[in-house]
């Protein structure tokens, strides 16, 4: 019973981000690109297009939606190309740090790794987070970005 409970306490975290993984990844054949999704395309193609002439990304419009997380994906498009498969892949892996920095808030907060492991999956397995896993919109930069904060705070 110790093994099994060492087990889980050192690898279930990664296996619910195989799983986000796993879930984004295979939800990309059933996603329907919606009017934000293009227009968070359209602002990092005009970012990837800046770049590849060296030109600063703050004389054009595209901090609308924010440009932080935009810009690794921008950089990515120089080499492939404008895809909004690739931009959501991004989207995943954000998400699956999200989980990562979930569960690091949770276990320092109640020293347990049962409880973080619980809350880490009902993060997993909430409408708004599975919603949200297959688009390329900013609802899982920004939730990245404040469980980064309130990691940092700790």
């Amino acid at each position: 019973m110790k093994n099994i409970e060492g087990f889980l306490n050192k690898y279930v975290i990664y296996i619910l981000m195989l799983l986000c993984l796993l879930f984004g990844l295979i939800s990309l054949v059933f996603r329907n690109a919606t009017l934000d999704d293009d227009l968070y395309l359209w602002e990092t193609s005009i970012m990837t297009e800046a770049l590849s002439r060296g030109e600063w990304i703050g004389d054009y419009a595209v901090g609308t939606h924010g440009f932080l997380f935009k810009l690794p994906v921008a950089i990515v498009f120089l080499l492939t190309g404008p895809s909004l498969k690739i931009a959501t892949v991004w989207n995943i892996l954000l998400a699956c740090l999200c989980l990562y920095f979930f569960y690091l808030i949770l276990k320092s907060y109640f020293k347990k790794s049962s409880i973080a492991l619980s809350g880490t999956f009902l993060l997993l397995t909430s409408f708004q987070f599975v919603l949200h896993i297959p688009t390329y919109m900013r609802e899982i930069p920004v939730l990245l970005s404040v469980l980064i904060f309130i990691y940092l705070l700790k």
